[in-house]
């Protein structure tokens, strides 16, 4: 078990991850890092914007980005 961090950087220190959350290993950093990007998304879509070219940071040790998960990567969007 590791802890992992998750920070949504184009947002600034609001959506900072200070407590972390123990997790097996990098695959399920991943599965947290798209719930929490969906929980993000659908704050944003309730204020009427969405930024798809941001990104979930997952980090794992002293601050440095372990793995990133793009916002666009996590939602299909369809344009019709």
């Amino acid at each position: 078990m590791a802890r992992f961090y998750f920070q949504f950087p184009e947002r600034g220190p609001t959506f900072e991850d200070h407590d972390g959350i123990e997790l097996i290993d990098l695959d399920a950093a991943r599965q947290q890092a798209i719930c929490s990007a969906d929980a993000v998304i659908g704050a944003e879509v309730k204020t009427g914007e969405l930024c798809v070219g941001c990104r979930v940071d997952i980090i794992k040790v002293a601050g440095k980005t372990f793995a990133t998960v793009p916002i666009k990567d996590t939602v299909k969007i369809d344009a019709r």
